[in-house]
């Protein structure tokens, strides 16, 4: 498969919110990360995180029904422990704390899958009343993650699914992404005709 590096940001922006690290082709839309406009034959992987392009390769082109969970994870991680995971946190209002973290070393040394954000109601190795978010994107692109795992973790909270919280989180971080300028398609501003190339970035 041809690898495109592409600006997983503007993705976000103006395409899939649920665009995160690494994907291909999928066009079944009972499919969890269906991603129809990927053409076929490529591999998108988020600019940001080429250091790991190797690595997310694998762990995206590996499927993982052949495994059980354990063993998929045990397939990819390392021995050790991270070091330096947290660059720094901030007290929330009410009352979680949002780390931002080193999602490579998570992905290498506790769990491949992670990406973006997550928090302690998915993650038993998040701390208790705490939302993960990844340090290496874009500051801007903070709150909207934010937004998506603190309201996904309220709605977990009281009850809900993780599938059917992550889809209101989804709403909600659109919303977020919405007011500072994103746009997708069934938007009245949105255009007709999306130009795919420009998402993609050089090398």
């Amino acid at each position: 498969m041809l690898v495109q590096c592409v600006d997983g940001y503007k993705i976000r922006q103006e395409l899939d919110v649920d665009f995160n690290v690494i994907h291909f082709r999928h066009t079944n839309p009972a499919y969890f990360i269906s991603k129809w406009y990927i053409p076929k034959g490529e591999i998108w992987l988020d600019h940001k995180f080429r250091s790991e392009e190797e690595f997310l390769i694998e762990m995206e082109t590996t499927p993982m029904q052949d495994f059980s969970r354990r063993a998929y994870i045990d397939r990819f991680i390392r021995p050790g422990k991270p070091k330096n995971l947290v660059s720094h946190e901030d007290k929330q209002p009410n009352g979680l704390t949002v780390q931002y973290i080193d999602g490579s070393q998570v992905r290498r040394f506790i769990d491949p899958q992670f990406v973006m954000g997550g928090h302690d109601l998915v993650y038993d190795y998040v701390p208790r009343q705490t939302i993960w978010i990844e340090q290496v994107l874009d500051e801007h692109e903070w709150p909207h993650i934010l937004k998506h795992e603190a309201y996904e973790r309220s709605l977990m909270e009281q009850g809900k699914a993780y599938d059917i919280a992550h889809d209101y989180a989804c709403a909600a971080e659109k919303e977020s992404r919405r007011a500072v300028g994103g746009s997708y398609i069934g938007d009245e501003d949105h255009t007709r005709q999306i130009d795919f190339s420009s998402f993609y970035v050089q090398p």
